[in-house]
């Protein structure tokens, strides 16, 4: 049922209301997504690999999912103008983990830092930009000897490229942990220490960036881990098959050459929490349905600003204006309106 969107879209509401304050209203422009395939909407992957992968016609527009990213719904919803560059395979600096997509993970693709070179070299930051960057999961999952420390330090420089550029609101996020996808679930090889250490030390990173620029500019960290958390330990709340997710099982398998058994795609995705080994089921009409407000997804971020009302003055969507200052506490959502909601 529902997932990704929920928490990016429901994330970025909450982010929005507990932004630092402004001297003037901002109005928001311009999405700008630096990333994996957890925010590659087809324009990533699918390029730089000639259009050979991901190949399986289940794929949403070559999305890695079966519908819209969590990008593209947020962009529709608050009528901004999308520039993704993430890209399925992607790792924080290809230079201290190589990074890489395809059947076999073995065609070069640009890394987060390439991503945000690139981005420097053709535009810059504008006023009305929300910079994403959502970055690695595939530096654990392609080296399992690494911390969360190095990738962090890494994300800094990104994060800094950034703001001496002119970013002025910047979104990071952390990921779940590297042994609940289906591919590593009860692998030998992903439950050692290292991995189990690496989100939570990721995470504290992240909050150690946010926390570094939050004078300078609007900061968040979203807790994705979290929300996986709580749907693992509480599956049907969420509208999953409890078969589906303890353990974790994918709907669509046999596309990765690893897997090593014959193509199947099966009839209940919405049942599951992945729709293959690695990525998320379907974001559209999540949105709406997992806030608890409704089954309607072009509402869903509307509402949830609705119910921040208490702290920004909203004269239009996207434009907002603080009425609270929250200077000193940075943003890090973990308990965050769409899991209450979906219980209400």
């Amino acid at each position: 049922m529902k997932m990704f969107s929920a928490l990016l879209t429901g994330l970025y509401g909450s982010f929005i209301a507990h932004a630092y304050p402004v001297d003037h209203p901002a109005k928001f422009s311009r999405l700008v997504v630096f990333g994996d395939s957890f925010s590659d909407n087809g324009n990533g992957s699918w390029v730089v690999s000639n259009g050979t992968w991901p190949v399986d016609p289940a794929y949403y527009h070559h999305s890695f999912s079966n519908g819209p990213k969590w990008n593209d719904v947020v962009a529709k919803q608050l009528g901004l103008e999308l520039i993704n560059l993430a890209t399925g395979g992607a790792t924080t600096n290809n230079d201290f983990v190589a990074g890489g997509t395809g059947a076999e993970s073995t065609i070069p693709v640009p890394s987060a830092a390439d991503q945000v070179l690139s981005f420097l070299s053709w535009d810059k930051p504008q006023a009305g930009d929300i910079f994403v960057h959502w970055i690695g999961a595939n530096d654990i999952l392609f080296n399992t000897s690494i911390t969360g420390a190095q990738v962090t330090s890494l994300i800094n420089e990104n994060v800094n490229r950034l703001f001496q550029a002119g970013a002025k609101t910047i979104i990071l996020a952390n990921y779940l942990n590297a042994t609940t996808f289906p591919a590593t679930y009860n692998s030998s090889a992903y439950n050692v220490p290292s991995v189990q250490e690496y989100v939570p030390a990721l995470t504290k990173g992240l909050e150690q960036i946010a926390a570094g620029y939050s004078a300078y500019a609007k900061t968040a960290v979203i807790d994705v881990q979290d929300l996986f958390n709580d749907m693992f330990s509480d599956p049907e709340a969420y509208g999953f098959d409890e078969d589906y997710v303890n353990p974790p099982t994918a709907c669509l398998t046999g596309v990765y050459t690893s897997e090593g058994v014959p193509r199947h795609l099966c009839s209940d995705p919405d049942k599951h929490i992945f729709f293959d080994l690695y990525h998320p089921v379907k974001e559209l009409d999540l949105v709406g349905q997992a806030l608890g407000i409704g089954s309607g997804a072009s509402r869903g971020l509307t509402d949830l600003l609705v119910k921040y009302q208490h702290i920004f003055s909203l004269s239009s969507l996207g434009h907002l204006q603080a009425e609270k200052s929250y200077l000193g506490e940075i943003p890090i959502v973990r308990d965050a309106p769409w899991r209450s909601s979906q219980r209400s």
